[in-house]
């Protein structure tokens, strides 16, 4: 059922009925909702010239005046009605879809402008669609954005987004990718056009799952100020896609025989490479037709045991099973969940969530997951000759011929560069590029690749690859041998396959799409090989200027650099610009020849770039189009996004562009920034093809800059895009900005912008810089995830989150407190939230939950503690890196004030270095700074400050001696400038104002000559060292632990939180070791009143948490039987610690004590399950029918989530211990 929506501003307008009904064909429509047609009365006339015949339905909703008004059209043939529910701003319709026999409720809405009229709608719909059964689309005029970027030009409401936001997640409503325009609305008050996204389509997971290719098109707007927007939901089929392995596979039997059988029985022949895919071909045709078959007799087994299984479940409702029907029900039970496990692990192995641990969520996670990418990235139509298009071969053929034109090279000919100043690679590293591969740097190669990465048109992963190694071994070899000496990769071995995904939440054009490759197996090996070469010389022919790919270069280093830049600039009123260049489509434009003639200059060997040229040429490709591929083409430029070796071939592409930058620099054609303190000269900073060009406010630079890339162009084919470049003007005004735009075709852009993902040149001070990150922390938790994870599957997910995002921003800036604050009460919401009441309630502290599990708390990180940590790497970085880029430009900016201390810093300065510099100086509860655990070894003593630095004692020596340090001349000495060891003698040299000669100061001067003379010179250069680290080197986790370090919490509660169980069965136990789960009795201390309290197993006495788990008489018979499950002595329960005793009480070895732990948590968990069974779904078990699902649940998890995958049923039924 196809819909279309439309605010139509008056539903009597001249054209607009005949507008609507061509709309209608040719989009095939089925529903048709308008919104503000502006009338009291519409007759079935009226309705009939905008629908085209009389067939159809509708109703309506009157306008009050001319203000509002609703109407919704149906066709009676698609779609049924059978009630409607009226309301001022909405038409809600509910029905059957006759096609697939589905009831839809299809709400048409108008909202009002009002903030407190809209809440009270939100209210509304809510308890709409809380009463009403069915799946739900909503649609129309919402008068609401949900972020910044729906609106231009115009004020966004950030408390109107946040409600707006805050219903779509309450009612679980989710938003398909808009294809088409990016705004729904546009209007001109006084000159000044607005643009908004206040139009859209609402659905539910229903609807969303089972249409995932279902999109919504914004059209041209005609006759309205808003555009109509078309929901389509028809399934589309482009065609047959090709094979892919899944994980799951190689657990299901038969599977490892089959491949064994077809590996070893292989006669090679041919060339290696075409030896290995005609090899990897037959492999898949064997395993296309097994899995057919075990699929087939999968799905049949499923049928028979969900039959037999419900058949015995029907039967428990009304009476006990006997001992032969409950084993039948286990062992169903466990075939099911094995049928599952295997349809868990291929939607995981689809959704690629990196964080997940299976077993800890469930289908619905990852079919949820899957479905979203899928509704993100479908493409299903495109614009031809201005027509929009769906038929899958005409899709296919414009999707075919736009990139088979993008990677054709255009110009055969091409000026060559000529980089006088670039750096060159030495003689022992040409050599090393081109020696003979090993063995062994094959399988390092092999094993490096990830495991998980989507494989390319071979259909196989790595993880494929490295289980079989020994039948794979001897092929790479072959091929590597071979490829070394022709350097050639045959026909058919370099292909690959283009993902397209789309760069803009509302892509208008394939241009709007990154293409990345998914390169096979044989190409990727080869570039790996390459990769771990080439990476080990990179640092060296490439400038410090570029922070990209490079292990010891850091992409905030960039921003760090230019928000100091900024402000040494504003502070001293200097003009100058930044411009930030966007190369179109970068790393597919480039000249294979340039990158070649780059190499050659920088001193590559000509084998190596022989197999350079060789990987080029064997390129060719077939998009990827709704999962189905194009047929294949031949690449002639760019480097393949996704193959491991592009990057470092990029970098050298750039490398060329900061060459002939520094090369202006020193013609002085081009003037940068020089900050005259260090003679530090900045004119350009790169991050791969992120480029920012900054420079002297001069028109003449600016000239210069504009022919600089005009002619890196021409000789790369990278051309500068101007509609998504900027310059920016420093201590300028717009008028002398605009001068220039004219020349370079760029856009003005203002402060803050956004840099490698950061805002710049933003005060980070204020709450509403940070507001972009609290929103994608806030989408990261969505509530559609809570309702398929457990709290175990929440919990890894904010640890997730917390080592994402935010990560990204605490690391450069200090967040306010009010940001944190926010940060962490989204992040308690969304880890105590739940459907029902009492999940609703933050059941324990945050302050505990962000305590050290072996302090008794849930181990997530204190937020301000990692911003805290993150911030004071930079004073790690800033004392170990010799003469880095960033270092430079911080002294250049700060180094004329205090350099005694730790670190130079400019307390006037608006940049962010001053708060970095000021996280060290915090202190801890015993008095000690965190700057005090950085400590410098003695070597040559030239890198350490003598009174600044933490060297001889626990303070720097001017903390200790402040009336030595105010009669030292020269303050930021050295220590070589201090100590001289001559043939073994210390010898001291002072530079003193004044000769020390009062007591304190004699005094002082005493007991620093007592340490000089003890202190040990460890020869070579100084080193520096995390005091925390037994290996000296600093990191971020253990920062975070000497802050933590203070917590006194109250121990582990007893909790083994190592084990095979779910995270969410230890989580359990850990809420019932502190008396945190909804039981009645704790229920009623929080005001929830109930009528009835007594114990749901077993009906006698108050359900508190003691008696659920010790005391009630069914839990005991639970008990009982698991104990003699076990074979283990009988423990008496008086309090829950005791629960948690049981396995170590038990005279047995370590491995059955660990298994023995798992059961007792599984106990707890199937305990907790039958309660919460009784109360919400009135389903009852008998003690015997429980253990046997404990038996079950606890074998599935000990066979999929430890090493003891071989147990068999029967033997874990009669002796788990064994």
């Amino acid at each position: 059922m196809n819909c279309l929506s439309i605010n139509i501003r008056g539903i009597g307008g001249y054209g607009k009925a005949s507008w609507i009904k061509k709309l209608k064909v040719d989009n095939g429509i089925s529903f048709i909702g308008m919104q503000e047609t502006m009338s009291s009365n519409i007759l079935p006339g009226l309705v009939s010239a905008y629908w085209g015949g009389m067939g159809f339905d509708f109703d309506f909703v009157e306008s009050i005046g001319n203000s509002g008004g609703i109407l919704s059209v149906w066709d009676p043939k698609v779609f049924v009605k059978d009630k409607v529910t009226k309301d001022v701003n909405f038409l809600h319709v509910s029905g059957m879809i006759m096609a697939g026999n589905a009831r839809v409720n299809v709400l048409n809405v108008y909202a009002p402008q009002d903030k407190g009229e809209k809440r009270l709608l939100w209210s509304k719909i809510d308890s709409l669609i809380g009463s009403n059964e069915g799946w739900w689309i909503l649609f129309g005029d919402f008068n609401a954005v949900r972020d910044r970027e729906e609106r231009k030009n115009s004020k966004f409401d950030k408390t109107c987004a946040s409600d707006f936001n805050s219903f779509i997640d309450r009612v679980g409503l989710h938003e398909y990718s808009q294809k088409g325009f990016r705004y729904t609305y546009m209007s001109c008050r006084k000159g000044r056009y607005t643009w908004s996204r206040i139009d859209r389509f609402l659905v539910c997971e229903g609807v969303f799952n089972r249409w995932p290719n279902a999109y919504v098109r914004v059209l041209n707007r005609n006759l309205s100020d808003h555009s109509p927007l078309v929901f389509s939901i028809v399934d589309t089929n482009f065609g047959p896609k090709p094979f892919r392995m899944f994980d799951s596979w190689l657990d299901r039997p038969g599977s490892s025989e089959l491949i064994n059988s077809v590996l070893e029985s292989w006669v090679e022949h041919g060339p290696a490479d075409i030896n290995l895919l005609r090899k990897l071909a037959y492999l898949r045709s064997r395993l296309r037709d097994w899995f057919k078959d075990t699929s087939t007799a999968e799905k049949l087994e499923e049928i028979t045991l969900r039959t037999e299984k419900e058949e015995l479940d029907r039967m428990m409702e009304t009476k006990d099973l006997e001992e032969s029907d409950v084993w039948i029900w286990s062992e169903c039970k466990v075939a099911l969940e094995s049928i599952e496990l295997h349809k868990a692990r291929d939607l995981r192995q689809k959704s690629r969530v990196k964080w997940t641990s299976l077993g800890d969520e469930n289908s619905n996670f990852f079919h949820s997951v899957v479905n979203g990418r899928k509704a993100q990235n479908s493409i299903p139509g495109v614009l031809i000759d201005g027509a929009w298009v769906t038929k899958p071969s005409l899709v296919k053929r414009e999707v075919f011929q736009f990139y088979r034109s993008l990677f054709k090279e255009h110009h055969t000919c091409r000026p060559k560069l000529l980089c006088s100043g670039i750096k060159k690679l030495d003689d022992e590293d040409r050599v090393s590029l081109v020696e003979t591969f090993s063995r062994q740097e094959i399988k390092e190669a092999v094993f490096e690749c990830g495991s998980n990465k989507a494989p390319g048109p071979d259909g196989f992963n790595f993880r494929f690859v490295k289980r079989f190694w020994r039948f794979f071994e001897e092929d790479f070899f072959n091929i590597m041998k071979e490829f070394h000496d022709k350097g050639v990769i045959n026909q058919g071995c370099g292909s690959s396959f283009i993902t397209l995904i789309p760069k803009v939440k509302s892509p208008m054009g394939l241009k709007d799409y990154r293409p990345i490759t998914l390169i096979g197996m044989i190409s990727k090996v080869i570039s790996k090989i390459l990769a771990n070469r080439i990476k080990r010389v990179m640092g060296k022919i490439i400038s410090e200027a570029q922070s990209a790919f490079l292990s010891d270069r850091f992409i905030l280093d960039g921003p760090l650099m230019v928000n100091e830049i900024l402000a040494w600039l504003n502070k001293r009123k200097k003009k100058a610009f930044l411009l930030k260049i966007d190369f179109e489509k970068a790393y597919d434009n480039v000249n294979w020849n340039f990158l070649l003639s780059i190499m050659s200059q920088m001193g590559f060997p000509q084998r190596w770039c022989d197999w350079i040229k060789g990987i080029c040429v064997s390129s060719r490709a077939a998009v990827l189009v709704n999962g189905s591929p194009t047929f294949e083409f031949q690449c002639e430029k760019g480097l393949r996004q996704g193959d491991p070796l592009s990057p470092f071939l990029f970098l050298i592409v750039m490398e060329a562009l900061s060459s002939i930058l520094d090369k202006a620099r020193d013609l002085e054609i081009f003037k940068g920034i020089s900050l005259s303190s260090n003679e530090v000269n900045l004119n350009h900073l790169l991050y791969a093809d992120d480029a920012l060009i900054m420079g002297e406010w001069t028109y003449e630079n600016i000239m210069s800059i504009a022919r600089i890339l005009r002619i890196f162009y021409l000789c790369s084919g990278l051309r500068f895009n101007l509609h998504k470049s900027n310059i920016y003007g420093v201590c300028t005004e717009n008028g002398e900005v605009d001068d220039t735009l004219d020349y370079l075709g760029c856009k003005r852009g203002s402060f803050p912008f956004t840099y490698l993902g950061i805002q710049v040149g933003a005060k980070m001070t204020r709450i509403k810089s940070w507001d972009s990150v609290v929103d994608t922390i806030r989408n990261r938790l969505a509530s559609w995830k809570v309702r398929h994870l457990s709290i175990g599957g929440r919990l890894i997910l904010l640890k997730s989150v917390l080592e994402s995002l935010p990560v990204y921003y605490l690391s450069l800036y200090k967040a306010p407190i009010a940001v944190l604050d926010s940060m962490e009460t989204i992040m308690r919401r969304f880890l105590w939230a739940g459907p029902s009441l009492e999940n609703k309630i933050s059941w324990v502290a945050w302050d505990t939950v962000t305590t050290p599990m072996s302090k008794g708390g849930l181990g997530l990180s204190k937020i301000q503690e990692v911003n805290n940590a993150l911030l004071l790497k930079w004073t790690w970085r800033f004392k170990k890196e010799g003469n880095s880029l960033w270092k430079k430009i911080i002294l250049g900016c700060h180094g004329s004030s205090r350099p005694w201390s730790l670190l130079p810093c400019n307390a006037s300065s608006s940049g962010c270095w001053k708060f970095i510099v000021k996280v060290g100086e915090n202190k801890l509860p015993n008095g000690r700074s965190l700057n005090s655990f950085f400590v410098g070894t003695l070597g040559d003593g030239k890198c350490i400050n003598f009174w600044g630095d933490n060297w001889l004692l626990v303070d720097p020596l001017r903390i200790t001696y402040p009336n030595l340090f105010k009669l030292e001349k020269n303050k930021w000495a050295k220590v070589s400038d201090r100590i001289n060891n001559l043939d073994g003698n210390k010898i001291l040299t002072w530079e003193w104002r004044v000769e020390p000669h009062t007591h304190e100061q004699v005094s002082e001067l005493f007991d620093l000559l007592q340490h000089l003379f003890d202190s040990v010179s460890h020869g070579g250069q100084d080193r520096w060292k995390w005091t925390k680290e037994k290996d000296g080197q600093f990191t971020v986790s253990s920062a975070k632990r000497l802050m933590s370090s203070n917590y006194v919490g109250d121990g582990s509660l007893g909790i083994k939180w190592k084990g095979w169980v779910p995270l969410k069965c230890k989580v359990l136990a850990w809420r019932i070791a502190r008396n945190r789960i909804p039981t009645i009795a704790e229920l009623l201390k929080r005001g929830v009143p109930f009528q009835q309290t007594d114990c749901r197993l077993c009906q006698g006495g108050l359900e508190t948490t003691l008696h659920l788990f010790t005391g009630c008489s069914y839990s005991q018979e639970v008990w009982a039987r698991v104990e003699r499950w076990c074979n283990i002595s009988h423990n008496l329960l008086f309090d829950i610690p005791d629960i948690f005793k049981i396995a170590e009480s038990q005279a047995l070895p370590k491995e059955p004590k660990h298994v023995l732990r798992g059961i007792i948590y599984t106990t707890i968990w199937m305990l907790w399950n039958e309660r919460n069974e009784r109360v919400f779904n009135d389903k009852k078990r008998q003690p015997i029918q429980l253990v046997e699902n404990i038996k079950a649940t606890a074998y599935f998890w000990i066979r999929n989530r430890s090493r003891w995958k071989s147990i068999d049923w029967k033997t874990w039924c009669n002796v788990p211990l064994d």
